[in-house]
């Protein structure tokens, strides 16, 4: 029992207030500088890290505009998600990855792209169109007909 509680409590220490983690994702959006990744903490110090990267906006078919942060929190695991925001910088959802091989390299008009990364499984490229609206879920293959889906949140879960 003593040794859960010692874990538990450690644990505690590594993770940021959900006050802090959304004035970093403000203070990226307000940035507006495409492709940019900002660090946050320091794994060495701190015990975790977190990198977002504001990577555009993308417009659907009925005029929205949303933004996209991709987040890759460090703390003895990797932990990636895609965040996306109003025009506004309002929290709209978000779609929780796996590890940092699933996260996109960038935007390509109103897609996604997923690009190939070096030391990853995922040999196929693929997009994600965004124009029709944001997508309930996608599925990113990787090869061989296998690879993942992901499901959009609009829980906000920093």
């Amino acid at each position: 029992m003593n040794i859960l509680l010692y874990l538990m409590i450690a644990f505690s220490f590594t993770l940021k207030p959900k006050e802090a983690v959304e004035k970093q994702h403000q203070y990226v959006l307000q940035k507006n500088i495409p492709g940019k990744e900002f660090t946050f903490g320091n794994i060495k110090k701190e015990g975790s890290e977190l990198h977002l990267t504001y990577l555009g906006n993308v417009v659907t078919a009925k005029k929205k505009h949303y933004k996209i942060v991709i987040s890759v929190w460090y703390w003895g695991h990797a932990t990636s998600r895609i965040f996306i925001y109003t025009d506004k910088n309002e929290y709209y959802g978000q779609y929780d990855l796996g590890d940092t091989c699933d996260l996109p390299s960038g935007l390509n008009h109103n897609s996604l792209v997923f690009g190939k990364i070096k030391g990853c499984n995922c040999t196929d490229a693929v997009t994600i169109d965004f124009g029709n609206g944001i997508p309930s879920g996608f599925f990113k293959p990787c090869k061989n007909g296998m690879g993942d889906i992901f499901s959009f949140n609009s829980d906000k879960n920093f």
